[in-house]
């Protein structure tokens, strides 16, 4: 008893119907946004940019002032903190360095270790940003 393939059917068009074994599953479309992704990554390093600027001309400022105190003096941790960030921020705006490089360079400069000290200084800028 050997039945022909037209009784039988393939099986593709019985589960992509829903009247097999599956349920019909629609086929996966490309989502069209608003605004193209690639606009807004350029979007966001504009941002990023701006507010490393804004940072940098900030953190100078800081510095200059006579009038502020740090916690342990010109020369305590809290000072060595913001002249590290400035640092870091200086070069990644005017030097163009990569953050990751220009975190390490300041770290080093500084004082501290150069993988682990890199990494807080990214973090220490990032929250005098925000």
């Amino acid at each position: 008893m050997e039945e022909s393939e037209s009784e039988i059917g393939t099986g593709t068009e019985d589960m992509l119907s829903g009247s097999g074994w599956l349920a019909a599953v629609q086929p996966l479309k490309r989502q069209k946004f608003a605004v193209p992704f690639r606009v807004q990554q350029e979007k966001k390093k504009e941002a990023r940019a701006t507010s490393q600027i804004d940072g940098l001309l900030d953190m100078e400022k800081l510095l200059k002032l006579k009038s502020t105190d740090f916690v342990g003096g010109s020369s305590g941790l809290q000072a060595k903190r913001t002249r590290a960030i400035a640092s870091y921020l200086a070069l990644v705006v005017r030097k163009k360095y990569r953050p990751l490089v220009a975190s390490q360079l300041a770290a080093e400069t500084h004082g501290f270790a150069k993988m682990w000290g890199g990494r807080q200084i990214q973090s220490w800028a990032r929250a005098w940003m925000s």
